[in-house]
């Protein structure tokens, strides 16, 4: 019995430790520091920062301007102690890539090679068989080259058909290599959240590095797609589920920003081990105060925007429209906004015309990542940024004057950018005008727009008022929000972290098949059972999200061509067929065909409807089309 015990005990406590040292300081993969930092680090900086946080594995990324300083970063790597676990490498094995592989050897390491790819999703099973294809075809070489050096292969999740876990498996298991696997990104998968757990399961034979994020219901489209570990809603579960998963290998923690990484870095452990102590069932303390980021404020999703103080009165955080006019699309005009931006890790919105598909469409935003100041119309050149970023939470005065050929944006009156551009007289599409979002409201803005004027031809635009924007003869509207009535929001529905899976999985034997993958089953049920254990419960909760999670539209992922089958048109049906016959003179909505003959050489059909034999025909049986499994289309 003493013995039984003693194993018992061993057995919880080799489970608790291996649990702890998943989320290990020890275990930890430093990521997306070389072009995202605000310090802009060189190698022995970058190096000695880490070794100074405590982190003893960096996997490395880069862009063209830092391939001469690829030595030099290794040496301050050996230097410092770090190891080299991973590598952003090329997409194919070019001259490039090659010439890594030389560096690897040349320094006696063996990082994972981590492999992007990109797609829409493809347009049936044929186009996704010729994309496997494809996507076997020009990862095989650099798995090839990469065993050749005793090198493992991991395919990146970065959003698209190729970032979807599926894809990536199936790619594996076509590949049929045992040096290529898969890295999984948080950030790049709030479309999964509902169905990681699944996602997980289906991933460990071949999962090299699972990397972290602070996690929100869609916030990768609410300016959150990269948060501290520790500040999203989701976070603690996906802990949970990747602590039970029995995922075993190195975890990853990122920058991703133009903040400091020391400081991300420090605010995702910081983050991550309150979390762990919750798993751990011990006291968490207060939840950590991030040092590199601010929550931006949700824009009020119903009743239209909220009313804070602006530079001059009120000013909405949301976005609004107005109606539209052919005098705000009509070239030249100038716009200037007075903008409080709270973030830049996404896009903000300052003032857009029309939608994106319209041929007249142009918007005033903030780049996502920069903050830079830039403006978007139809044409060559169209996509023009300034170097000002204007993301630092301070009032600023944006102006852009647009003329036919050229394109010019100031900021505080310093003008930012002068450019060429090519007008292309693409159908227009009026629509309205709106402020602090897209017209089709897509994306938003992180702050504060007030005192927007809209002008016909070229304003002066070189100094700063000192006051509230005034009407002239050039003036064809002013916007200062003063006077806006905002309806009373409706109770904001009650966040509910479901899952894709049944309740009960036995009873459906086929939620594992392809066409399953993102159903979601017992939605309602589920949530009836969240919420009955609340007191009190909530006014409103959300509604069904839609098919699949409302991932793909009201029709879903599959279409016409997934339900192409011929098995029923080939299959022996017997000499007597009864359906929709569509016959050399017309339609017949209830045939019975009949073979005739002892070896079938006539082919009759009886209409019931006329009580007639129409016509006979020699030859082969009725066809059957292959559409819907052949049950449509007669």
């Amino acid at each position: 019995m003493k013995h039984l015990l003693c194993l018992l005990l061993l057995s919880l406590l080799t489970l608790h430790s291996g649990a702890a040292d998943l989320f290990d300081q020890s275990n930890l993969n430093a990521w997306c520091l070389v072009p995202f930092d605000k310090a802009k680090r060189g190698p022995e900086e970058r190096a000695a920062m880490l070794e100074k946080l405590g982190l003893k594995k960096f996997v490395y990324d880069y862009r063209a301007e830092h391939i001469p300083t690829f030595d030099a970063e290794l040496d301050a790597l050996k230097k410092h102690g770090i190891e080299l676990t991973g590598w952003w490498f090329p997409t194919k094995l070019n001259d490039e890539a090659k010439m890594t592989l030389e560096l690897f050897k040349r320094h006696g390491v063996k990082p994972q090679l981590w492999v992007n790819g990109g797609g829409e999703f493809p347009k049936g099973p044929e186009e996704h068989k010729k994309r496997i294809k494809a996507e076997v075809d020009r990862i095989r070489p650099i798995a090839e080259a990469a065993a050749a050096q005793g090198l493992t292969v991991g395919l990146y999740n970065h959003g698209g058909w190729y970032g979807e876990p599926e894809t990536q498996i199936e790619i594996i298991e076509q590949l049929k290599m045992k040096n290529v696997g898969m890295v999984y990104n948080l950030h790049h998968g709030h479309d999964h959240l509902h169905r990681f757990e699944r996602l997980l399961h289906q991933m460990l034979p071949h999962l090299l590095c699972l990397n972290l994020n602070g996690m929100t219901e869609e916030g990768d489209k609410k300016g959150m797609l990269i948060m501290p570990i520790g500040q999203g809603e989701w976070d603690l579960e996906l802990l949970r589920i990747i602590k039970h998963s029995g995922y075993v290998g190195p975890i990853g923690i990122l920058n991703h920003t133009d903040e400091d990484a020391e400081e991300r870095l420090q605010d995702n452990m910081d983050g991550l081990n309150w979390l762990v102590k919750q798993l751990d069932g011990s006291p968490p303390g207060s939840q950590p105060v991030p040092r590199s980021w601010k929550r931006p404020q949700e824009a009020a999703k119903k009743g239209g925007p909220s009313l804070e103080p602006g530079i001059f009165g009120k000013a909405p955080r949301g976005g609004m429209v107005v109606e539209g006019k052919a005098e705000y699309r009509a070239r030249p005009f100038t716009i200037e906004c007075r903008a409080k931006l709270e973030s830049k890790t996404t896009f903000n919105i300052l003032v857009a015309s029309d939608v994106k598909a319209s041929g007249d469409h142009w918007e005033l935003y903030t780049q996502a990542g920069s903050g830079k100041l830039a403006l978007h119309q139809h044409g060559k050149g169209a996509r023009a940024s300034s170097d000002k970023d204007v993301c630092d939470g301070k009032w600023h005065h944006c102006a852009a004057i647009v003329e036919t050929a050229r394109l010019r944006l100031f900021v505080d009156g310093e003008q930012v950018l002068d450019s060429p551009w090519q007008y292309n007289d693409d159908k227009p599409v009026p629509g309205g005008l709106a402020f602090g979002r897209l017209v089709e409201g897509t994306i938003g803005c992180a702050g504060l727009v007030d005192d927007v004027r809209l002008s016909k031809g070229v304003r002066e635009v070189s100094k700063v008022p000192a006051e509230a924007a005034k009407a002239d003869a050039q003036t064809l509207s002013i916007w200062s929000f003063d006077d806006v009535r905002l309806k009373k929001p409706a109770p904001k529905p009650s966040a509910f972290l479901y899952n894709y899976d049944p309740l009960e999985p036995a009873q459906w034997p086929q939620r594992e098949d392809k066409v399953n993958r993102f159903r979601l089953y017992d939605y309602y049920a589920k949530e009836a059972l969240h919420f009955m254990k609340q007191s009190p419960q909530p006014a409103l909760v959300e509604g069904y999200p839609g098919l699949e999670g409302g991932r793909f539209g009201h029709w879903g992922i599959a279409d016409d061509s997934d339900w192409k089958d011929g098995r029923w048109r080939d299959a022996e049906r017997g000499p007597v067929q009864a359906g929709v016959l569509f016959g050399p003179t017309g339609a017949f909505p209830k045939a019975v065909v009949m073979q005739l003959g002892d070896e079938h050489q006539l082919t009759s059909f009886f209409d019931p409807l006329t009580l007639s034999f129409p016509f006979v025909v020699s030859g082969k049986f009725a066809e059957m089309s292959d559409s819907r499994h052949g049950f449509m289309g007669g």
